[in-house]
């Protein structure tokens, strides 16, 4: 990992740390054993990807993304930290965390409205649209 990425994960680790208090983590680590995660302890690549897929399938909350994360993180060797903050399931050019912080959904594509604005052109005095 680049120092860069250090110091990445650990501003996100410093926030997360904060969101959830100890009684609240298990209740978001059992949820994700319906995407196939057993032990958080050995969560890999794979596991992650298996995540992210679960919260597209069932059109999971950012808060719910975000305390997932909150109670994971703690297990997660910083690689995997790494690879979950900077992944982007839904391939719109934003990654999970920077979602995260926005308040928008990792799993739903952000793409920015486009309208078009027809030129205007100025013909013998009068504005032509």
């Amino acid at each position: 990992m680049t120092p860069r990425n250090i110091e990445q994960v650990a501003q996100i680790r410093s926030s997360l740390q904060e969101r959830l208090n100890d009684d609240e983590k298990p209740f978001y680590i059992e949820s994700i054993a319906e995407a196939g995660i057993g032990d958080v302890k050995k969560m890999g690549t794979q596991d992650i990807d298996k995540m992210l897929r679960f919260f597209a399938s069932t059109e999971a909350s950012v808060e719910y993304q975000e305390n997932v994360f909150a109670a994971v993180e703690a297990y997660l060797p910083d690689y995997l930290v790494s690879y979950l903050a900077n992944s982007d399931f839904d391939n719109d050019g934003v990654t999970f965390a920077e979602e995260l912080r926005l308040g928008t959904n990792p799993s739903v594509p952000d793409r920015p409205a486009r309208s078009y604005v027809p030129p205007i052109r100025e013909m013998d005095g009068e504005i032509d649209l």
